[in-house]
């Protein structure tokens, strides 16, 4: 069976073609690939950023935003929210976002704050962050993504972000904290993690909070 560049997607040959010119052209090339249309080379970054479903950050974005100081300034963070909106809606769910407060309600400016926060949020759950002033809203940023959860946001707390590691780490760090009967001390934040821990683990699933086992 011979290989073919139709079976590759328009968008994804896109991305091939500018990677091949940044790694494989001379510097020459390489400046006259920075003269492509702003247009073109939004889309070439949206795809590098997505190209990675598992990831939050886009990191792909780095190596274009070296590129040069125009290129730099267009892809920026502060220059081009829709870019980042972009990358936003194709990472996280936002279907019931829009149901709740209807269409048009969502902005580009909106929806690139949020990534950036999410970005932030959800590596100090998955470094195993126990900064309060970090993880508190960290922990209610995932509390809101499992409310908005419509498949994208439960697979990046489980496999990108390993919520359920920092939960165990958690508990098992307060055991001595505990209350008669194992129970945490009743307040919001530990109501919000019990939730989250509850909705990722199956039904009639037994621990023990106060030896830190599960």
């Amino acid at each position: 069976m011979g290989w073919s560049h139709k079976c590759i997607k328009p968008e994804l040959r896109l991305d091939c073609v500018f990677t091949l010119i940044c790694l494989f052209l001379p510097p020459t090339y390489l400046l006259l690939s920075m003269l492509l249309p702003f247009e073109v080379l939004e889309d070439v970054a949206f795809w590098v950023a997505i190209e990675n479903t598992s990831i939050v950050a886009p990191s792909g974005l780095i190596p274009l935003l070296l590129l040069g100081r125009e290129t730099s300034k267009f892809l920026s963070f502060d220059s081009n929210h829709p870019l980042y909106a972009r990358i936003y809606a194709t990472k996280f769910d936002t279907k019931t976002t829009t149901r709740r407060l209807g269409k048009g309600r969502l902005t580009a400016r909106g929806m690139a704050e949020e990534l950036k926060k999410r970005c932030v949020h959800l590596r100090a759950i998955r470094t195993l962050s126990f900064e309060l002033e970090l993880i508190e809203p960290a922990i209610w940023t995932a509390f809101v993504m499992m409310l908005e959860n419509d498949g994208k946001n439960e697979r990046l707390l489980l496999e990108h972000t390993q919520l359920t590691h920092w939960l165990k780490h958690y508990w098992v760090a307060i055991s001595s904290t505990l209350e008669e009967e194992g129970w945490p001390t009743n307040n919001l934040f530990h109501a919000v993690c019990m939730w989250l821990l509850c909705n990722f683990y199956p039904k009639g699933m037994q621990w023990n909070l106060s030896e830190g086992a599960f």
